[in-house]
This record gives structure tokens, C-alpha cells and sequence, in this order.
């Protein structure tokens, strides 16, 4: 178990230097009120509480869906005699850039918003950390709502644990898109969701196989992305989402880090988050995210004891690891 700051250790110097960890800075004033309470008292305070209040959304979420938008365009386009066709389709694409860039503009404020919050501060550095851990990109990707929604998974599930945030992951539309998940079939699995899954997200280099990335891209395969219509609500119109397709996968047996069975995606994060290096990664990332110096040996082994005592449950583990001299 890791070892805790005794509330006699604990003074200005020290509360400053948390605040600067644990979320972007604070006054002199917000130094001053946190050195008062105990550090473990002081770890709570900015952690906030366990159960989310969102934000309020971005104002472009009200807007009517761009795929709706785009359906409606190419019916009109496809009555115009051929002459105008090319024409209008260049300025149609025209337009969509402008307004997915205005969007993308939109979104980035909306979060720095939410970083200046001091209430927030702590969640929203969370789920920088986590933006950059489950790395994608606007240029593959190409839609804004889909990379709010996954912003907001992030702040949702960032406390909660990590078996659950990893399987969000796994089935979020906007990482389906950029990591080719959507179009991986049993005829033919893409690896690239295996592969970043083990080597950047969960394990590291050296932890795994060849073979049991593609094995686990057979898994994977099927789940892909449909559409649900939100009538009324953000982002009204045609809103991608995750969806199971069962036809889609291979239903074959499958042998991942020795273990053989009928495994899908879910069965792929159970058998991984199981590894001895699962939980070496994440605890030395976040250390060092909030830290900023690895871990040496002997406090990385306290680490992931405390991981494991706490059963991979995010927030806790902040605490621990916060509270640590």
C-alpha cells in the first residue's frame, strides 16, 4: 500500500505544488484554503465529487447533423443538370469544411472553458491525460460531435474503472473510425485496434505477440458503427453510434495470451487488463503524467499493489496517489 503524507508534513509549499499537479494552478487565495485542510481532505476537495455534473454542451450541438445535411445536398445536387453538378459539389464540400472547422474551433474553446474552472480543474486534467492516452485525430476522424462524445467519455467514466473506460474505448465511434475498427470484418480483420490496444493503451512493447494481435483482431471483429436518429435533442438528425454486428464476426475459436475460446472484444480486455504488465503501464503513465519522473522500481511495485487492492477504480487511486510524500 502506499504510504501517506502525515498532515504535520503538509503546508503552503506543498498544497501549491498539488494544485499545479493535480489540475492547472491556483491563486494565492486557493493555495492558502487548500493548505488548511489535511491531504487527504485536499486530494478530495479537487477531485470533486465522485458523480459527474457535465458541463453544458458546445452551442453547435444544436445545430442539425452534418450527415443529414449531406444526404439533403447530394438529392438536390442529383436533379442539376450534369454541367452544374461538379460546381455545386464543389462548394457544397466547400461549405462543409468551413462549418466542420468552425466546429472543431468551437469545441477546443468549450474545453479550455472548462479547464479555467477551478471546481473542474482536477477532472478536466484527467481527461487531457486520457485525450492523450486514447490518441486520435480530427483529420481521420472528421466530425466534431463524435469527438465531443468522446471528450465526454473520458470525463464520464474517468473516475470509475478502468476495465469499463477501456471497453468505452473500444467501442467508441470516433477510435472505430480512426483506428479502422468500423470496417474490420471476419474475411478480413484489421489489426491496427489490437495493436495500439496493446502497445500504447494497456501494455506496452513486449508484452504480447504477433499472434495475439491477430488473434485479438479476429475478435474484434463486428463491432462497428450505425445510426440512431435523436430527434429534439444535441445534435439532432443522425447520430453515429456504437453497434454489434454479428454477421460481421468471425465466430471461430481463438487462442489470446494462452487462452483459447470463442473470445470477442469484450473477452480481448478481460484477458489483457489480466496481464502482469497491465497494471505496470497504467500506473507508471499516470505517475509520471502527474508526477513528472518516472516511477523507480520500488514505489512503481507500491503503485500497482495499490491498482490492484483497488481493483483498477480510478479516482482512488488518484487519492493514493496524490496523498503519497
Amino acid at each position: 500500500m502506499l504510504s501517506s503524507l502525515a498532515s504535520t508534513d503538509w503546508d503552503r509549499n506543498k498544497a501549491g505544488i498539488l494544485l499545479q499537479r493535480a489540475g492547472f494552478g491556483g491563486t494565492p487565495d486557493e493555495v492558502s484554503a487548500l493548505a488548511n485542510l489535511s491531504p487527504a481532505e485536499a486530494a478530495d476537495f479537487l477531485l470533486g465529487s465522485a458523480k459527474l455534473l457535465p458541463p453544458d454542451p458546445p452551442a453547435f450541438l444544436q445545430e442539425g447533423g452534418i450527415v443529414d445535411s449531406l444526404k439533403a445536398e447530394r438529392g438536390k445536387m442529383s436533379s442539376l443538370p450534369d454541367a452544374a453538378k461538379a460546381d455545386a459539389r464543389k462548394e457544397f464540400f466547400k461549405y462543409l469544411r468551413a462549418t466542420q472547422g468552425r466546429q472543431m474551433t468551437e469545441l477546443r474553446g468549450w474545453w479550455l472553458k472548462q479547464m479555467a474552472e477551478p471546481a473542474r480543474a482536477a477532472r478536466e486534467k484527467l481527461t487531457l491525460f486520457l485525450h492523450g492516452h486514447f490518441a486520435t485525430s480530427f483529420e481521420k476522424v472528421r466530425s466534431p460531435f463524435l469527438l465531443y462524445q468522446q471528450n465526454s467519455l473520458f470525463r464520464e467514466k474517468g473516475y470509475g474503472s478502468w476495465s469499463d473506460l477501456v471497453l468505452g474505448v473500444a467501442q467508441d465511434p470516433a477510435m472505430l473510425i480512426y483506428l479502422d475498427g468500423a470496417k474490420s470484418r471476419a474475411e478480413a480483420p484489421n489489426e491496427n485496434f489490437a495493436r495500439e490496444l496493446f502497445e500504447l493503451f494497456t501494455l506496452g512493447e513486449g508484452n504480447y505477440t504477433e499472434k495475439d494481435i491477430q488473434e485479438s483482431a479476429r475478435a474484434f471483429t463486428g463491432w462497428g458503427i450505425g445510426t440512431v436518429y435523436a430527434k429534439g435533442a444535441l445534435q439532432r438528425g443522425s447520430v453515429p453510434s456504437f453497434k454489434n454486428q454479428p454477421k460481421w464476426h468471425d465466430a471461430g475459436s481463438k487462442t489470446i495470451f494462452g487462452a483459447t475460446g470463442n473470445f470477442d472484444g469484450t473477452d480481448v480486455i478481460r484477458l489483457t487488463l489480466a496481464q502482469a504488465a497491465a497494471p505496470r503501464w497504467i500506473t507508471q503513465k499516470l505517475w509520471k503524467f502527474y508526477a513528472g519522473w518516472p516511477a523507480p522500481e520500488p514505489l512503481l511495485a507500491e503503485l500497482v499493489k495499490e491498482w490492484q487492492s483497488l481493483k483498477g477504480e480510478i479516482r482512488p487511486f488518484l487519492m493514493a496517489m496524490w496523498t503519497n510524500p
